[in-house]
């Protein structure tokens, strides 16, 4: 998370616009077939960039987009997904 741009918007005194980036991997099963000593598949692996406003310290508006990847557990070609999140989050 890195803040871009902190001052006084639409009213509120500290808010804060920010940007994120979160890269994600998992493989969860590590090593080979025993009967065919081949790969296992079955992991994942993403990249989410974000971009959030924070008007009050303990309010954020964020906006997220996940790019995916997911092997299944033969090894076969990826499946490609991606989405766009909005979520509110308010701490009291």
């Amino acid at each position: 998370m890195q803040p871009l741009l902190k001052r006084r918007i639409l009213g509120f005194d500290n808010a804060t616009f920010n940007v994120a980036c979160r890269l994600e991997y998992v493989d969860w099963n590590v090593g080979t077939f025993r009967e065919t000593n081949g790969a296992i598949g079955d992991e994942v692996w993403a990249v989410v960039p974000a971009i959030s406003f924070r008007p009050a310290a303990g309010t954020v508006l964020r906006l997220n987009y996940r790019h995916q990847r997911w092997t299944d557990l033969l090894g076969n070609p990826p499946s490609i997904t991606g989405g766009i999140q909005f979520g509110v989050s308010s701490y009291f």
